[in-house]
């Protein structure tokens, strides 16, 4: 699975998808909280795969693709109350539950596919040119050993004499 952007994941896309035709479907309810919760997962699902697939590194990808998962699950819950309270039809609940259910497979793939692969940081391009001496310093691998001694804290402090003051005239 090769790629250069996550905008060309599929998963992504209809994660997209799915977060547009729920904003849509939601737009009459006037359960205010409840319509932003579910607004806030469905967007939630795209933007951990794309926030994930902008790191650099495999396991960083992976935790944002379950996070991604989390997400469709967290869905998938609400639309089931949304039916049962009348927010959304049955029909509704299984189209986009449905949806879901095939996002979550996807985002499995994706992960076991990523966990196939060994990991290999992000190549930078090579900008400098390479120099025709091929002899190389050998590296000094002795290290300092640092001072692990403190020196001791004065901890006599002077004390004002508070038995026997003396006045001043």
């Amino acid at each position: 699975m090769s790629y250069q952007s996550f905008e060309e994941l599929e998963v992504w896309k209809i994660a997209c998808q799915i977060s547009i035709e729920l904003y849509s479907e939601l737009k009459d309810c006037k359960d205010y909280s409840f319509r932003d919760q579910m607004q806030r997962a469905s967007v939630s699902i795209a933007s951990n795969i794309a926030e994930g697939s902008e790191r650099n590194s495999n396991k960083e990808f992976i935790r944002f693709l379950y996070i991604a998962k989390g997400s469709a699950a967290e869905l998938k819950t609400q639309l089931y109350i949304a039916h049962k309270v009348g927010i959304i039809s049955l029909e509704k609940r299984n189209e986009f539950s449905d949806k879901l259910l095939s996002v979550s497979k996807m985002l499995h793939s994706l992960i076991k596919s990523i966990l196939s692969k060994p990991q290999t940081p992000n190549p930078k391009p090579n900008t400098q040119h390479p120099t025709p001496n091929t002899q190389h310093p050998t590296p000094n691998t002795q290290h300092p050993t640092p001072n692990t001694q403190h020196p001791t804290p004065n901890t006599q402090h002077p004390t004002p004499n508070t038995l026997n003051p003396t006045p001043t005239l």
